[in-house]
């Protein structure tokens, strides 16, 4: 009912009809016995010219070419009268009846020659009838036209999934010439010149191929071919030679154009990926070992003795020193005794006032004396108020002299 569309026992009400309400209508009855329907009655609505393309038509022409350019509209009645004009940028004009015929009542058709380059533009086609005159007009756009140009960097890849061994052809288009333009795949065997697949493409330049269609049941090699048309021609071709149809192990190779990625170049890639991760590996533990070993070696402690001196209540010194290892050596003496050689190393120290002298032991680390202090190689100590003490060198404490 919200269409307008009623049924009531023995009648149907069709409200609001347009021309998509024509046609023939049946009426059926049905009860236990089985059911009949009656003779059909054909409705005839009436309307005004309608155009049956929803989109403008492009035509294309070259200068001093005669082109067809066809109108068809849909009416009731068919008693129709077409008028043809044209318009581009600059000017605007009716194209003179007898340029154009009709036929079959609903069908214009007009023979254009674009005599120079103003004659590219919009041509427009209306017809009108009893009923009354076309709303919308048929729209073509002439445009100058040649054939298409040719495709360029193409490629190759070969795929394998769960379906099978494919091959995938992409390239560039080229300019369409002004027209729509379809691409087109063609493979030649090699040996025999026998056309192996011939495949065509609206929406672009790439087909995608079983392997298993392109070698007839045996190796060999193929060429294939590509180009595009329009209805002016198609354009140069492109040829791909020698591509080698491996049937046994099934995969493709070629041997101009683009190298592809097989399963061989995948298995080195990937044995070189181990290699390379074990070798890493390897180097890590070697010097994780060595650096083990190293610090296993130079992990011995050197005692080391601390000297303390202060001088009043303001003034203090620290000094350390590192005690060799006592081992023997022909050419050097060993002391006598600890405590004798610090009492009397401690009593030079120092050539001013009374200091009392201790001593501390404190770990060093390997290698050499340390000054807690501020103390410098030479003789010179600052103390906390600014004064110099002298400290002989060879007076601290220690094998060696080692300060």
């Amino acid at each position: 009912m919200s269409s307008g569309v009623l049924i009531s026992t023995l009648s149907l009400v069709l409200q609001r009809v347009t021309r998509q309400n024509g046609g023939s209508y049946t009426c059926m009855a049905a009860n236990s016995r089985g059911q009949t329907s009656s003779q059909p009655v054909y409705l005839r609505i009436q309307y005004a010219p309608v155009c049956v393309y929803t989109e403008p038509v492009i035509v294309g022409a070259s200068l001093e070419e005669a082109v067809k350019v066809k109108c068809v509209v849909s009416a009731d009645p068919t008693d129709l009268s077409f008028f043809w004009q044209f318009n581009n940028s600059g000017e605007s004009f009716q194209v003179a009846p007898s340029r154009y015929a009709t036929s079959n009542g609903t069908v214009s058709e007009l023979v254009y020659t674009p005599k120079s380059e103003r004659d590219y533009g919009t041509l427009t086609c209306s017809a009108s009838n009893s009923i009354g005159r076309q709303a919308e007009p048929c729209l073509f756009q002439v445009v100058p036209a040649t054939k298409p140009g040719p495709l360029h960097n193409c490629t190759l890849r070969s795929t394998v999934n769960t379906t099978g061994d494919w091959l995938e052809v992409e390239c560039i288009a080229g300019f369409d010439g002004g027209l729509s333009q379809t691409f087109h795949l063609e493979a030649v065997d090699s040996l025999t010149s026998k056309y192996c697949l011939n495949a065509s493409n609206v929406e672009g330049p790439f087909f995608r191929v079983e392997l298993a269609a392109l070698s007839s049941g045996h190796p060999g090699t193929i060429q294939l071919v590509m180009y595009a048309a329009n209805q002016k021609g198609r354009s140069e071709l492109v040829v791909l030679e020698d591509i080698a149809i491996r049937d046994a192990e099934k995969r493709t190779e070629w041997v101009s154009g683009n190298q592809g990625f097989g399963t061989g170049s995948f298995a080195a890639l990937l044995i070189g990926s181990l290699l390379s991760v074990a070798l890493f590996l390897l180097l890590v533990t070697v010097c994780a070992l060595r650096k083990k070993a190293y610090n296993l070696r130079n992990n011995t402690t050197t005692p080391t003795k601390q000297i303390e001196i202060t001088q009043g209540d303001d003034q203090r010194y620290v000094v350390s020193y590192q005690v060799k290892s006592e081992i023997k050596q022909p050419d050097i003496l060993n002391r006598v005794s600890e405590e004798q050689l610090e009492i009397d190393r401690t009593v030079a120290a120092f050539n001013g006032p009374r200091v009392n002298p201790t001593f501390t032991s404190s770990s060093l680390s390997p290698g050499g004396c340390q000054v807690q202090e501020p103390l410098a190689q030479t003789s010179m100590l600052n103390n906390v108020h600014g004064t110099t003490q002298n400290i002989i060198s060879n007076s601290i404490p220690g094998p060696e002299s080692c300060v």
